[in-house]
């Protein structure tokens, strides 16, 4: 019996080393971790005055740490009895988010789509952005560029509205200012440029997106450094314009008509509208 009482006991002392040598590695994650949190968080904030668009991707792992330091902090209120006041103090906020996930989506937008019987909820997208974008007066363009899904167009147009279109599209926002590389079109020939290393098919601009004299309209439709990369062949329709890019040498007089026609037939931009 002696023998098993102290087997016993030296039993509960190795399970209670085991405990306290467990909450011993816990604390040393945990303050770790804070060591980590407190100038992450300072970062963060600081990113929020430098940043020129904020995006909520980019706190992601703010969010993380912010869970996980909740769910520690329950675990700590269950063991000091506090757990039930914590549990009744959060229900008004898991309500609050119940609510606003049941009515809108993940990009802040109210309402869903309309649920048809017919095609058991799934919504045609597609058909959708074809809809939307005849709408706005892109029908043949649409039917141009929609024939090869490989096509690659550059659009100047309102984003990401402009990316609808069924092939490999890039707004002028996605190659310069905010979101890409402002040296890419400093001028129309280094927009040339970077034309031939994208191997672009198409340049599109929507009606009423450029303005008369504007930047945009001399990388539309100017002779540039390279005869190559002008257009041999547009579209107009409704003020919008899409414009086929040449992969042979353009002769100088043919570049000026394009620029004429481009002037008369697209819809600019008025500013005193």
């Amino acid at each position: 019996m002696g023998n098993l009482a102290d087997g016993g006991a030296d039993c509960d002392a190795g399970a209670l080393w085991d405990f306290l040598q467990k909450g011993d590695e816990q604390s040393h994650i945990w303050n770790a971790a804070l060591v980590i949190f407190f100038p992450f968080v300072i970062v963060s904030l600081i990113s929020l005055s430098m940043l020129y668009q904020i995006d909520g991707n980019y706190f992601m792992l703010l969010y993380s740490m912010l869970i996980l330091g909740a769910c520690r902090a329950m675990v700590y209120f269950k063991k000091i009895g506090f757990y039930p006041l914590a549990s009744k103090c959060l229900a008004p906020l898991l309500v609050l988010n119940l609510i606003v996930t049941a009515i809108s989506s993940w990009a802040w937008t109210a309402g869903f789509s309309e649920i048809h019987l017919l095609n058991k909820g799934r919504v045609n997208h597609r058909a959708q952005e074809q809809a939307r974008m005849e709408e706005k007066g892109n029908t043949l363009i649409w039917q141009e560029v929609s024939q090869d899904p490989e096509n690659r167009v550059i659009a100047f147009g309102t984003h990401p509205y402009c990316l609808q279109f069924p092939c490999n599209v890039e707004s002028y926002k996605d190659i310069t200012s905010p979101w890409g590389n402002v040296e890419l079109v400093n001028s129309p020939e280094a927009f040339e440029t970077y034309m031939a290393y994208a191997k672009t098919d198409y340049v599109y601009a929507e009606a009423g997106y450029l303005g008369p004299g504007s930047w945009g309209v001399e990388s539309e439709s100017s002779a540039g450094a390279d005869p190559q990369r002008q257009p041999d062949r547009s579209v107009f329709e409704n003020g919008n314009m899409l414009a086929r890019v040449s992969d042979t040498a353009v002769p100088e007089e043919e570049a000026q008509n394009n620029l004429e026609l481009f002037e008369q037939e697209y819809l600019f931009y008025d500013a005193e509208a």
